[in-house]
């Protein structure tokens, strides 16, 4: 799922590849970058505790990345796409 996301937000900044005046472009590159590269961090720590963590904080950073979509859809950046179930289609 975490890479899943990562790859819709690839195709969405491919589809927007101007600078816009929010950053979104910018803020969404970093989120869905930092979802897996968190998830192996935690997987390397070699404790179920601390990958548990490093989930914890993934899933924090999916809903960022969510909240990002739906900002910039709600500026009509991406008036082209449409949100469904959390993924831009």
């Amino acid at each position: 799922m975490v890479i899943e996301r990562r790859l819709d937000a690839g195709r969405w900044i491919l589809d927007n590849p101007c600078d816009e005046i929010y950053g979104l472009t910018s803020q969404i590159k970093r989120c869905s970058v930092s979802m897996p590269s968190t998830v192996a961090e935690g997987c390397g720590r070699g404790k179920n505790a601390q990958l548990i963590h490093f989930l914890d904080i993934s899933i924090g950073s999916s809903c960022e990345l969510e909240t990002q979509i739906i900002l910039a859809k709600d500026v009509d950046y991406c008036s082209k796409r449409t949100l469904t179930n959390g993924q831009v289609e």
